[in-house]
């Protein structure tokens, strides 16, 4: 899934760095300051939701996106969520579909509404 989504977000021209798991990611974070993220629910060492909270406590994290990515069913979708330290959410089978205009959204600050 990492795989995979970095090669859609450099694909559309996005500098992509990757961890392969949470420690990694925060690591990485620190270091790179990203303008936003996109999580993996399940993690090697942690649970996407946990990453979040961690990394959303760091100074400079407060207001950037989280985007969650799952195969479970979650509240909420790309617009809004009600899970905690995360900004949006997609499910796996829509990531195509939905991550570049869904992340897009975000960072100029905007609500999403995906195209009809």
């Amino acid at each position: 899934m990492r795989i995979g989504i970095s090669a859609l977000l450099s694909g559309a021209g996005y500098k992509v760095v990757e961890a392969q798991n949470g420690s990694e990611g925060l690591e990485l974070a620190m270091s790179f300051r990203p303008d936003a993220v996109t999580i993996n629910y399940d993690l090697p060492d942690t649970t996407g939701l946990e990453f979040a909270e961690t990394l959303r406590r760091r100074p400079g994290f407060e207001s950037i996106p989280f985007i969650l990515v799952t195969s479970q069913q979650m509240p909420g979708d790309c617009d809004s969520t009600p899970l905690p330290h995360i900004t949006a959410y997609l499910r796996k089978e829509d990531l195509i579909e939905h991550l570049l205009p869904c992340l897009e959204s975000h960072l100029r600050g905007e609500a999403y509404s995906p195209a009809p």
